[in-house]
């Protein structure tokens, strides 16, 4: 299913951070230089895996579709709507 997500692991004791994106199958674990960031509790790994998620850029990039961006469609749909002025 293409959907986001964001979970708490338990490693070591504590709990390692994940997400995944729209596009990837698997998790990503939060890390910082290739070791993953650990916390005390579950709801700060799973705030921190939204973070990351957010920090990535990934919610915030234009979507892709045959080589287009489906903003540009949609942005040009808008206008043919909604634009002031002579048309």
């Amino acid at each position: 299913m293409n959907e986001i997500d964001a979970r708490s692991i338990p490693h070591q004791g504590q709990f390692a951070a994940q997400f995944r994106r729209v596009h990837k199958a698997t998790y990503e674990t939060v890390c910082v230089n290739g070791e993953p960031i650990l916390f005390k509790t579950s709801d700060a790994a799973k705030v921190a895996a939204w973070e990351a998620l957010a920090a990535s850029g990934h919610l915030t990039t234009l979507m892709t579709r045959d080589g287009c961006t489906v903003a540009d469609e949609a942005n040009g749909e808008w206008d043919r709507l909604f634009a002031k002025g002579p048309r």
